[in-house]
């Protein structure tokens, strides 16, 4: 089965709350962002899909590598500490890709309560900082809110 890249009309949504950054504009194309997000090789990138049964027979197309690529952003890895935003699929600006820590988030499984948490705003932005170094961006630590489709 594979991950949606785009809208589903009978998806549901979640609210979220999340804090970071956006990356640069020469970021925003799927195969730079995950190679600087996993720390993934074009090698390694192309080794992950040789061992997918669909996007192996696409070998070598830009277009595939791309939303190969896409489909990994969407994944949440077990040992990935930051989460991501991808604007058109979220509240998140078009053409847009956030990096951050997700403070919460509430879906209608969730019976519409939002889950309680205590985040230490101080560490928060040192984490973020720190990670921000990563990606070679100049754009401001913000809190965004909205909702996404899941």
């Amino acid at each position: 089965m594979k991950v949606r890249t785009g809208f589903v009309s009978n998806s549901s949504s979640s609210s979220f709350v999340i804090v970071g950054f956006e990356i640069n504009s020469n970021r925003s194309n799927s195969l730079e962002t995950a190679k600087a997000i996993y720390k993934l090789s074009n090698d390694e990138i192309l080794d992950k899909m040789r061992k997918d049964s669909y996007y192996s027979k696409h070998m070598g197309t830009k277009e595939f590598i791309n939303e190969f690529c896409a489909e990994l952003l969407y994944e949440k890895q077990d040992d990935l500490k930051w989460d991501i935003m991808i604007g058109g699929d979220s509240d998140v600006p078009n053409n847009t890709i956030v990096v951050g820590k997700l403070l919460s988030e509430m879906s209608e499984s969730d019976g519409g309560n939002m889950p309680k948490s205590i985040t230490n705003i101080s560490e928060l932005i040192k984490e973020i900082k720190e990670f921000k170094k990563e990606f070679d961006t100049d754009s401001n630590i913000k809190i965004y809110t909205g909702s996404r489709n899941c």
